[in-house]
């Protein structure tokens, strides 16, 4: 069924589920944004403005220097420019508060660094690894700048060790979501999440399995050949002699 579009969507919601925001957040930036839209289609002959469609919580500094700074005098809309500044302002508390948020937007940053993608799904445990572990950065080694991988790795476990746990992609909504320290193996052995080791191990075992798979009835077609020769042979030798 298709969502109201006065209600936040899925992934705003989880976004803000990883925050500690006060009661009415989540449907005031919402607002914010449906409005923000709204006013974005009056301005039909700005093209170059009609980027900012659907901004995320961060974009409060951006939307100002890049859009509304930009706007002409007579377009602007004043009520909405100051509900993005004191949204920013919200935003910076948020953020201070928040370090499950503060740990997916790491996450995210490294992600991008390592492998051009937004989210590491499904590998999240090595994320992980690398980040708590003392051999983490020489078994799993990352893609980033030598003068900053210590930088991020210290980062990333100070904010795993306040939050007492880590990040994955839910199973029922597809979203980012939180999982306790307690809860991490359940997590993890229920995705079949491997460390990169397990994973050649698992690869090495399919591989020869399914070698053995090829080999087995060519195995058996030859049995089966040996087979018909001696019962030939006795046949032949019944008739014959």
């Amino acid at each position: 069924m298709a969502q109201a579009l006065d209600e936040p969507g899925s992934e705003l919601s989880a976004d803000f589920a990883l925050m500690n925001v006060v009661p009415g957040s989540l449907q005031r930036f919402h607002r914010l944004r449906i409005d923000t839209n709204a006013y974005i289609d009056l301005l039909k002959d700005e093209r170059d403005l009609r980027w900012a469609t659907w901004p995320s919580v961060e974009d409060a500094n951006h939307l100002k220097a890049h859009f509304f700074d930009k706007v002409p005098a007579k377009l602007l809309d004043p009520k909405l420019a100051s509900r993005w500044i004191e949204w920013g302002q919200e935003y910076e508390e948020i953020l201070r508060k928040s370090p499950r948020w503060r740990l997916k937007l790491l996450v995210s940053e490294i992600c991008e660094i390592q492998s051009g993608r937004s989210w590491p799904e499904g590998t999240e445990r090595d994320y992980w690894y690398w980040a708590m572990m003392p051999d983490g950065n020489e078994r799993i080694p990352f893609n980033i700048r030598e003068d900053l991988i210590d930088q991020y790795r210290d980062q990333m476990r100070s904010l795993i060790v306040e939050c007492d746990g880590f990040l994955y992609v839910s199973e029922e909504n597809g979203w980012v979501a939180f999982a306790s320290a307690q809860n991490l193996s359940d997590v993890w052995r229920r995705q079949k999440q491997l460390l990169p080791w397990e994973r050649i191990e698992n690869w090495r075992k399919i591989y020869q399995a399914a070698e053995r798979a090829r080999y087995d009835p060519a195995k058996e077609r030859f049995a089966l050949v040996g087979l018909f020769r001696l019962i030939a042979r006795w046949l032949a030798r019944k008739i014959f002699d």
